[in-house]
């Protein structure tokens, strides 16, 4: 699954594996630095719908692996 991250006018793409998905949100495990609850990131569900979310949780695993819970809010 592919993710956006906007860092004032850029964007920086985030690959992530779905654990679960529900009309609400969904939750993902990826290899990164943590991201901070409350930060606004798209879901590139295609190359046209990108659906905005935010980070509702983010749980490490393990070292730079990492449980997001994210709230779609669009």
């Amino acid at each position: 699954m592919l993710f956006l991250i906007r860092d004032g006018e850029s964007e920086r793409p985030l690959t992530g594996l779905t654990v679960n998905e529900s009309y609400a949100g969904l939750a993902c495990v990826y290899v990164g630095p943590a991201l901070e609850v409350g930060r606004e990131i798209l879901w590139q569900e295609t190359g046209e719908i990108s659906t905005p979310c935010k980070v509702m949780r983010c749980q490490q695993l393990h070292r730079d692996v990492h449980l997001l819970g994210l709230q779609i809010v669009g």
